[in-house]
């Protein structure tokens, strides 16, 4: 096993290492990423881990173990988990699902304790793949991530590719295939705390939101909200119910409306009785006074007020204390009218709130 030390100028991490959270410093944190000869454990191994670390005030260093043979891999687990001891965080890309089980499966075939798993852990993958709806159907790697956020590489290979370059490299030892290894291994881990702006992406949906305003225009009305948190590039998601759109601090999400007579059914019916003249609503209790031969026992499709308006459709969640309105006493969606929204800006935030969790992008 050979292992490689690279600085890299802090300067190059100045202003996304100043977004961590107070208290938290770089020198805890432990950025890495593994390449592998195939996505099993049980038939593949490692051959390559990378890691990025920091110290309090210097220049970022980029730790490499290369495995010059398969045979290698229980002392290259050993080197890097001495080495990882001591920081309390792993950062990574999709290490949930692929880096750390394959690192712990490895390290049980040897018998050897796999410390990664005690430690706080922060994959970015894992915290923006429940806002994939708004990547219009965009493959979340790492890679195209990075090109959302403005990074170039100029490694041109996939982890994929490069199991052949490195089983040609066991038999060539050709030096430009060492380095073609290394600089794609290279190439992931250095991005990774560029990737840290992702986070910005779950603080803003699920943070609190301000300045919350309703307007009408024509057939759809538009909610407009500004959030505390700045999304590192636009997303946006477009359905049938709604049409969204972020970029900044900025949420805007657009609402058809449906003009039209809906009604409000009256859960309590059998309180009610229908006027056989006018077909009007009357409670039991002044019922009681007209002849029985002019009225009928409401029933649940028939107990309903009808009302004229220009309605906006409610997220399944919400509850509103204002009465709703239907277009059958079974039908889904719930409605209120527009005005009500008007006369009562506090709806604005619970409709937003519901909105999000209804397409699953606040928990």
């Amino acid at each position: 096993m050979v292992s490689f030390e690279t600085k890299i100028s802090r300067d190059n991490y100045a202003q996304i290492l100043s977004t961590l959270p107070a208290g938290t410093a770089p020198s805890s944190l432990l950025f890495f990423d593994i390449e592998t000869t195939g996505l099993s454990p049980a038939s593949a191994q490692i051959y390559l881990i990378g890691a990025l670390s920091f110290s309090d005030a210097g220049d970022a260093v980029l730790h490499q173990w290369f495995a010059d043979s398969l045979s290698e891999e229980y002392t290259l687990l050993r080197s890097f988990f001495a080495f990882a001891a001591s920081f309390a965080t792993l950062v990574h890309f999709n290490g949930t699902r692929f880096d750390l089980p394959f690192l712990t499966q490895c390290s049980a075939q040897y018998h050897l304790p796999c410390p990664l798993t005690e430690k706080q852990s922060l994959d970015f993958y894992a915290a923006v793949s429940p806002y994939r709806a708004l990547f219009a159907g965009e493959r979340l790697t790492q890679r195209a991530l990075e090109a959302r956020l403005g990074l170039t590489r100029e490694d041109p290979f996939t982890g994929a590719e490069l199991i052949e370059t490195y089983s040609l490299w066991q038999r060539t030892h050709d030096e430009t295939l060492l380095q073609a290894l290394l600089a794609h291994n290279a190439a992931d881990v250095v991005a990774l705390p560029s990737l840290l702006s992702l986070l910005a992406i779950p603080a803003f949906f699920c943070g609190a939101f301000q300045d919350l305003t309703l307007t009408r225009e024509k057939t759809v009305a538009r909610l407009s909200a500004r959030s505390e948190t700045a999304l590192p590039f636009p997303l946006s998601l477009e359905k049938e119910t709604v049409s969204l759109n972020a970029a900044g601090n900025a949420l805007s999400a657009t609402l058809p409306l449906l003009t039209d007579t809906l009604f409000h059914y009256w859960k309590d019916y059998r309180n009610y009785y229908i006027l056989k003249e006018d077909g009007s609503l009357l409670h039991k209790s002044l019922a009681a006074f007209v002849d029985a031969a002019a009225k009928e026992k409401a029933t649940r499709d028939t107990a309903r007020q009808p009302k004229y308006d220009a309605f906006l459709a409610l997220p399944a969640r919400m509850k509103p204390k204002q009465p709703c309105f239907q277009r059958t006493a079974r039908s889904t969606p719930l409605y209120l009218p527009f005005s009500d929204f008007a006369a009562t800006p506090a709806l604005y935030g619970e409709y937003l709130n519901t909105l999000l969790s209804s397409l699953s992008l606040r928990k």
